[in-house]
């Protein structure tokens, strides 16, 4: 027996025990260039669920709109920031979410701005905006109280 264990580079191993041992190193290494597909492609966020076996962590561009603010990158490398100063200008904001259930389906809401976020995504810690929740002051003249309006995206 001269062929050797691949991970402690000791034990010694039959030709078979070799193959086998060998065959699962691969193994391993394409499911990880797999998840690594799925959490890079654009539809990641359509098919995780929190719930399934499989946890993915999918990757965002930034934020969607349009314009030069909601690209990922400087579209003019002359006014682009180093990355010292991008380390300096990061920010970090620390969110607490509430629930919230709309016809029977849950979100995460943050009670600061309004927004409402998908909760199954939040959960495996992707923040994805769903919608906004509006709300209309009291009218005491009226006689109706604190309402709000949602506006899903």
């Amino acid at each position: 027996m001269h062929d050797k264990s691949k991970t402690d580079g000791a034990t010694p191993m039959s030709t078979d025990q070799s193959l086998y041992e060998i065959s699962n190193i691969k193994e391993r290494i394409t499911r990880q260039i797999l998840t690594a597909v799925k959490e890079s492609s654009f539809d990641c966020m359509i098919h995780a669920n929190a719930a399934a076996k499989e946890r993915l962590q999918c990757y965002s561009g930034g934020a969607a709109g349009v314009g030069e603010e909601s690209l990922a990158y400087q579209p003019n490398i002359a006014a682009e920031e180093d990355d010292k100063t991008k380390k300096l200008n990061k920010q970090t904001k620390t969110m607490a979410l509430r629930k919230l259930t709309v016809n029977g389906k849950e979100y995460a809401e943050d009670p600061d701005t309004h927004i409402i976020y998908d909760l199954e995504l939040y959960k495996m810690g992707n923040l994805v905006e769903r919608g906004r929740r509006t709300i209309i002051p009291a009218d005491p003249r009226a006689g109706a109280g604190e309402q709000s309006r949602i506006e899903f995206l």
